[in-house]
């Protein structure tokens, strides 16, 4: 027969292992979304009664916020302050958060951790006192096994802290790096972040003067000078170069960017642990390269040690297959949906706003049926018809403990190639624009001209010591 302290030993025993479980199950329960920027607003902060549209936004405190136009970005950027109570995703979290850091850890790992260690503890410390029981011969074993459970609930606890404080520093950490990085981009250039047009002529290759966006007495020029030259060319698959009047192949067409050191630049400024971390993308990503690698992250090298370095991006622009065979006024669901990248669903959708009597004569036609992406661009190229445009950053990436933490986007290389009848049209065009600016210099205090140029910069006329300072080294050191 089971005797009453067999079964209460038994069950302080069960209960000292579980505890601990119970801790870490409550207090990792207890979390928030893992990423505050998720929580988008659904209707304009400055027309509480329009919808807000994914085509508007800005970023503002390291926060997507949305719009119904661009007139309502202009005004938010006057005084955001004002709108903030419009705006969800600035709400004041819940005080009854146990978790306001907003990282969402594994609750299943705290659970196991805490459960090992609590048995652990109940085994040592059973072993512990049943020795000293039976040294002393006495056979209460309440005290011990009370204290058991205390050592074993502590454990959790501390455990669940720890763990608890490191996920708060690095949230902590990733929302300064949104701040520190990307500085103004977002909020100077909006989002996607699209340069400002320069004031030049349509072209497929083109050349810019990179200046000196630090200003200083003791600066040559007072700072104004020229410290790198960038070259822009748009090439065949093969190498060759795009012109107007070229016919677009089944290959892609591939933009080249090509950095040359400027005369007299400070070498630091061209040191290789900073061109390492220079490359291309499409990707705007506040924190691009934490959560999974970019994609199309493209690095560029070295073609002249200290002097020279390019990369060769590919754009995608491609002639798709299929894509002349057919009259839009008479194909038929069947025969577009055969067509490389348009799906059934796709061809449907095309076909009923066509028969709906609405406009398709263009990618912007599309784009208002609901087609976009890469259907849209296929169904506007086998209209002849299509306009291939979009953004490819220049970027630096950062890292935090050897692991990339997003990455500066120093510029923005804007495409537009125009194609119809399979041909690339003379309006084609590619050209660049900076997207950020120095800490130290406010909005507007160095003019577009004197910081990325079309037209030759003035030179260094010789090497000059200039520290890191007042290189603006230091203003990304974090």
């Amino acid at each position: 027969m089971t005797s009453p302290r067999f079964l209460a030993v038994s069950g302080l025993l069960l209960l000292g292992s579980m505890v601990p479980l119970v801790f870490s199950t409550s207090l990792a329960g207890h979390t928030v979304d893992a990423d505050p920027s998720a929580m988008t607003n659904q209707m304009c902060p400055v027309m509480p009664d329009e919808t807000a549209e994914d085509s508007w936004t800005t970023v503002y405190r390291g926060r997507l916020v949305r719009f119904c136009c661009n007139n309502c970005i202009d005004r938010f950027r006057r005084n955001p302050e004002k709108f903030l109570s419009e705006l969800p995703q600035f709400a004041e979290p819940d005080n009854g958060s146990a978790n306001p850091g907003g990282f969402q850890f594994d609750p299943v790992k705290l659970r196991l951790l805490a459960l090992f260690l609590g048995a652990l503890a109940v085994c040592a410390a059973g072993w512990y006192f049943n020795g000293r029981r039976k040294a002393s011969g006495k056979a209460n074993l309440l005290p011990p096994l009370l204290i058991q459970v205390i050592v074993a609930a502590a454990l959790a606890a501390v455990i669940h802290l720890m763990l608890t404080s490191q996920h708060l520093r690095l949230e902590m950490i990733k929302q300064r790096a949104v701040g520190d990085i990307h500085h103004a981009t977002y909020f100077d250039f909006g989002v996607p972040p699209i340069p400002h047009r320069p004031d030049v002529a349509p072209a497929l290759s083109a050349t810019y003067y990179r200046g000196n966006d630090e200003r200083s007495p003791v600066l040559h020029n007072g700072g104004n000078y020229q410290t790198a030259i960038f070259d822009l060319n748009l090439e065949h698959a093969d190498g060759s170069p795009v012109r107007p009047g070229d016919r677009l192949s089944g290959q892609t067409l591939f933009l080249r960017f090509t950095i040359h050191k400027g005369k007299n630049a400070p070498l630091r400024m061209y040191d290789n642990k900073i061109m390492d971390k220079i490359y291309l993308t499409k990707s705007y990503d506040p924190l691009m390269g934490w959560d999974e690698p970019i994609e199309d992250q493209t690095q560029i090298r070295s073609v002249d040690p200290g002097q020279i370095w390019e990369c060769r991006f590919p754009l995608n622009i491609v002639a798709p297959d299929g894509a002349s065979d057919f009259e839009p006024t008479e194909v038929t669901r069947q025969q577009l949906s055969r067509i490389q990248g348009i799906s059934e669903e796709v061809a449907g959708w095309f076909v009923a706003y066509r028969d709906a009597g609405y406009p398709i004569a263009s990618a912007d036609d599309l784009r208002q049926a609901g087609i976009t992406g890469d259907p849209a661009q296929i169904l506007a190229a086998s209209l002849h018809q299509s306009n291939h445009d979009g953004v490819v950053y220049v970027c630096e990436a950062f890292f935090y403990q050897g692991r990339q933490m997003g990455a500066r986007m120093h510029y923005g290389i804007k495409y537009n190639i125009r194609v119809e009848n399979g041909i690339i049209q003379d309006d084609s065009e590619i050209w660049m624009g900076a997207l950020s600016r120095s800490q130290k210099a406010a909005k507007g205090a160095i003019p577009d001209w004197q910081w990325l140029s079309s037209e030759p910069l003035p030179e260094l006329p010789a090497p000059q010591n200039i520290s890191d300072e007042l290189l603006g080294i230091d203003d990304y050191d974090w």
